[in-house]
């Protein structure tokens, strides 16, 4: 009777269409599949294996068809979003998305396994006990899926915005005040940041009810983050100017992770192969089981290289922000994630955050602080202050003139950021972190130039001292940030010139923060026995 059984239902499953469904009438039909199967095998003492790999079959059929369009919908947001703030509540948090709030309200219940429902051949009591008297084994309990259809509104960024509001303000106003928001509690989002983080609680929906298939749904959540982050990085992360300043080991791998997930878009464009095959445009394809996407193109009503706008700062900064927020969305349900996937794939999930969503602070600040490296010609001043003579007799009591230059860069960037973080509504804490990493670049730029310099006496030294000395005291007359940042940075590099020889080597071991080529200038500038200079050239190269 049960092989009976299986039979008729693998032929219903079969003429059903299931990749036809949306997501919540396929994850209600599954779930009550998931139901027939423990009470089949209990009541006929056979396992139902056939029934589990046709469920599995179709499960996956189904989730790369669901992958597919979730890609293709991030796609089409990516490309038309302008990276204008959304207005959400002050106290919007990612609590008011719908479809990641019982995900995280089970974390802090501790649960310890999936729900019985994404566990349905686990039961504490035979269904034939459990119901023997009263109750329906085949009663789904549907208020863990969301009520909403997944095409109703996912790609509509109007009514994504009215449903954040609908549900983030608890009463309040559907909309923000301009005149009573402050600029200090404003999140910037945009709504395909919101459309992400609900797309990530679908995910979610799909590894608990999916149960078979739940890393190869996670994998899926993992591409759709990748491809955010990447296209965002590839957006206002890469230039001339902040390639110079360099990746940490971390940042560098997680980026060249994300960077293997998406094939050359060359190879994905409409046109003709090599063997004159008609080759076909498409978003994703599966490829050993691999989701390569094509790369986007920031829409061109962002101008990044706009001087007035400080190179597009404001999209810049809504975009960075909504990483973090994304981010702090999947922090959030790593523990629950943990509780969907078996022991053995475990390690998946630790290697996924610790490559891909640690890293985002770091690319946070990598993308700012390369905007600044751009806006204040990084590399025209490091090679206007290399390019000064620093082995003189007689010591100016006037600076420099790069030191002019950079304080009237940085009055220009003080005039438009106000006007800018004014104008839309850019935090406090934002606008004073703009200000950190602005002047922590210019702080590098100053070192960079000083290891450039060829030849250097002490009173050259002594005049780089004094250049420092302006610099940061009129600084301090623009900027309210105190202190400034990574001034000790430039101080110790200039004193390391008067180190004697017995404990130059020591310094170098002792100062990581120093880049290899900013210590070997420093050793080739110095005064110092020319055995020392070459233990310290060689322990430099061997070690950083």
């Amino acid at each position: 009777m049960w092989e009976s059984i299986q039979n008729k239902i693998f032929n219903m499953i079969g003429a059903s269409k299931m990749h036809t469904f949306k997501i919540d009438m396929f994850l209600s039909s599954l779930e009550l599949l998931n139901r027939i199967i423990p009470i089949g095998e209990e009541f006929s003492e056979a396992t139902g294996a056939k029934l589990r790999t046709s469920i599995k079959t179709y499960s996956n059929h189904y989730f790369e068809s669901f992958h597919r369009d979730r890609i293709e919908d991030l796609r089409t947001m990516l490309e038309n979003e302008i990276w204008q703030k959304c207005p959400v509540p002050k106290t919007f948090s990612v609590l008011d998305i719908k479809e990641i709030k019982d995900f995280i309200d089970a974390v802090s219940k501790r649960p310890q396994t999936p729900s019985p429902i994404s566990s349905p051949h686990k039961h504490k009591l035979s269904f034939f006990v459990q119901y023997e008297t009263v109750g329906n084994p085949f009663y789904v309990h549907n208020n863990n899926l969301s009520e909403r259809n997944d095409d109703d509104d996912d790609d509509d960024p109007e009514l994504a915005v009215a449903y954040v509001h609908e549900e983030g303000d608890r009463g309040a106003k559907s909309t923000i005040d301009s005149d009573s928001a402050k600029s200090e509690s404003t999140l910037l989002l945009t709504t395909t940041t919101i459309n992400v983080a609900k797309a990530i609680g679908k995910y979610l929906e799909m590894m608990r009810s999916l149960s078979s298939i739940s890393l190869n749904v996670f994998e899926g959540l993992e591409n759709l983050f990748c491809f955010y982050v990447y296209s965002i990085f590839s957006f206002f992360g890469i230039s001339d100017e902040i390639e110079e300043l360099g990746f940490d080991k971390e940042l560098s791998q997680g980026l060249k992770r994300m960077k293997l997930e998406f094939a050359e878009s060359t190879e994905k464009e409409d046109g003709d192969s090599k063997d004159g095959r008609k080759v076909e445009s498409q978003a994703v394809r599966i490829v050993d089981e691999k989701y390569l996407i094509t790369p986007v193109k920031l829409s061109e009503t962002v101008d990044v290289n706009q001087p007035l706008t400080l190179n597009a700062l404001p999209q810049r900064a809504t975009a960075t922000e909504s990483l973090s927020f994304i981010a702090e969305t999947l922090n959030a349900v790593k523990p629950y994630i943990e509780g969907l996937v078996s022991p053995s794939d475990a390690k998946h999930i630790t290697n996924f955050y610790r490559q891909c969503v640690s890293i985002i602070p770091n690319l946070r600040a990598y993308i700012y602080k390369g905007l600044f490296a751009k806006m204040i010609k990084r590399s025209s001043l490091i090679l206007s202050i290399s390019s000064l003579k620093w082995e003189i007799k007689d010591i100016s009591l006037q600076a420099n003139p790069y030191v002019q230059t950079m304080i009237t860069e940085f009055k220009l960037f003080s005039t438009r950021l106000s006007n800018l973080c004014q104008k839309h509504l850019i935090p406090l804490h934002l606008k004073n972190l703009f200000w950190e990493h602005c002047i922590s670049v210019a702080m590098e730029c100053l070192v960079s130039g000083y290891a450039n310099v060829k030849k250097c006496n002490p009173s050259g030294r002594a005049v780089m001292a004094f250049d420092f000395s302006t610099f940061t005291t009129d600084l301090e007359r623009l900027t309210t940030i105190r202190p400034l940042p990574n001034v000790k940075f430039v101080e110790y590099f200039i004193k390391a010139y008067y180190e004697p020889d017995e404990y130059l080597l020591d310094w170098i071991q002792n100062h990581p923060e120093y880049s290899k080529a900013q210590l070997l200038g420093l050793v080739q500038q110095g005064e110092w026995d020319k055995r020392k200079k070459a233990e310290c050239t060689a322990w430099i190269n061997a070690n950083r």
